[in-house]
């Protein structure tokens, strides 16, 4: 869906997926973040965003389940932010 995006588009996935392979689910949350409020964003995109934001946010919940409190801590951050 990002082959064609905009170079600032391409950075955020870049930074996500390596967040990702770090299992460091909250910087891949807050990269997910980014990509969703990019704006001339494709609508290819934004959904790709919006379902990989969702995938991310089972991800941290797992993990604070699991004990992680940085996991835990983007959690509240997110509730209070919303």
């Amino acid at each position: 869906a990002f082959n064609d995006a905009r170079p600032e588009a391409k950075d955020a996935v870049s930074r996500l997926v390596a967040a990702l392979q770090n299992k460091d689910y909250p910087a891949a949350y807050e990269e997910t973040q980014t990509l969703c409020k990019l704006p001339d964003e494709k609508q290819e995109q934004r959904e790709a965003a919006a379902r990989t934001l969702l995938t991310i946010t089972g991800l941290l919940r797992t993990a604070e389940a699991q004990g992680d409190e940085n996991a835990a801590a983007a959690l509240r951050l997110r509730q209070t932010t919303r």
